[in-house]
């Protein structure tokens, strides 16, 4: 059950389009994952990847899955190996919206659980300068040794 306030409020900004967007919590979860090309070209990687995946139009190594929820595609090998980031595709927008070039300073203070800071440091290249405010994962996710600071919040 939604609050009313939220439903409210979405029925303000979408319009007509609400019903649809209501629809759109019975339907199941889009899954996607993002290919990290500094340890896998799509092509090799789409080798030793066992499941079907749709290209993600406004992502350039950015996939749809076609997989059963209970599959555990987090567990793969190629996922521990860093070769690949469960995200959902919602999440990849604001990288992809972002010019982001080699010579920029990325500061990004919601790092947590890291997939729009790797994103980001796909795009900045190598080295890096980059600040994150993660507890863990963004920084398994990004830090191969280049410059890479950390601001640990909470500990």
């Amino acid at each position: 059950m939604l609050p009313d306030g939220f439903v409210f409020r979405m029925k303000t900004l979408l319009g007509d389009s609400f019903d649809d967007f209501l629809r759109s919590y019975d339907a199941p979860p889009t899954r996607a994952l993002r290919v990290n090309t500094h340890k896998i070209k799509p092509e090799r990687f789409f080798e030793a990847f066992p499941y079907w995946c749709e290209k993600i139009p406004y992502a350039s190594n950015g996939y749809y899955i076609n997989a059963d929820a209970e599959e555990k595609i987090g567990s793969h090998p190629l996922h521990h190996a860093g070769a690949f980031y469960m995200q959902e595709p919602s999440a990849m927008a604001p990288i992809c919206a972002v010019d982001i070039k080699p010579d920029f300073k990325v500061l990004d203070v919601c790092a947590s659980p890291g997939g729009k800071s790797s994103q980001a440091a796909e795009k900045l290249g190598l080295p890096r300068d980059m600040t994150v405010n993660a507890f863990c994962e963004a920084v398994n996710l990004i830090a191969d040794g280049e410059t890479l600071k950390k601001i640990v919040s909470g500990e």
